[in-house]
């Protein structure tokens, strides 16, 4: 589930990245296509204006004026070439990757849908287990529960209750096996004390 996991975001990535190449160069042509309209009108409204010039000055002014737009739009007309080669490239390499991205995005499709199963079962035994520790824990003494949350709180969620075991200690025959379980450890302290009642 991992492995599909890491796969699905490298490919991802490398779609993202390929789509927004694309896309920038796309928008970059756009605007020098748009610029380019322009200034087309800027000539169109210039040569109109020379049908009304009334000396030579004037005539050589707007000619300049629609010379200098015209190398512009050479410039434009260039850099839109560019801009289509770029867009080309990134095109190109954005469908290279589709037919991973569609191959590991249905893998990753898939395990989504079947974590998706697996989550539900999950969440439906974790209701249960919920509903069954509710209806043991009202019968508990109220010390063992208080001790239980301090517990479960001061693990973080991994509660284990303290268990009280007295040591036992075996007794040992006179080759040194043992045979029989000795008595608690406290019995054997008050034998050594002394107290023979026990």
């Amino acid at each position: 589930m991992r492995e599909i996991a890491g796969e699905y975001s490298i490919a991802k990535a490398a779609k993202d990245q390929s789509d927004a190449a694309l896309e920038a160069a796309l928008t970059e042509r756009k605007a020098v296509e748009t610029e380019a309209i322009e200034k087309r009108e800027q000539v169109k409204a210039l040569r109109q204006q020379m049908q009304m010039v009334r000396n030579q000055k004037e005539y050589s002014a707007i000619l300049n004026s629609i010379d200098q737009i015209q190398k512009t739009l050479t410039l434009q007309e260039e850099t839109l070439k560019q801009k289509d080669q770029a867009a080309e490239t990134h095109r190109k390499a954005l469908e290279a990757l589709l037919p991973r991205w569609t191959e590991v995005s249905a893998r990753h499709s898939a395990m989504d849908a079947q974590w998706s199963v697996q989550k539900k079962a999950l969440e439906e035994k974790l209701d249960a287990l919920r509903h069954e520790q509710k209806f043991l824990e009202k019968d508990l003494p109220e010390g063992v529960k208080a001790l239980f949350w301090k517990t479960y709180k001061l693990r973080q969620g991994l509660a284990v209750v303290p268990v009280e075991q007295q040591e036992q200690r075996p007794e040992r025959s006179v080759l040194g096996l043992s045979h029989h379980p000795a008595a608690p450890a406290v019995r054997r302290r008050g034998r050594r004390q002394g107290d023979h009642s026990l």
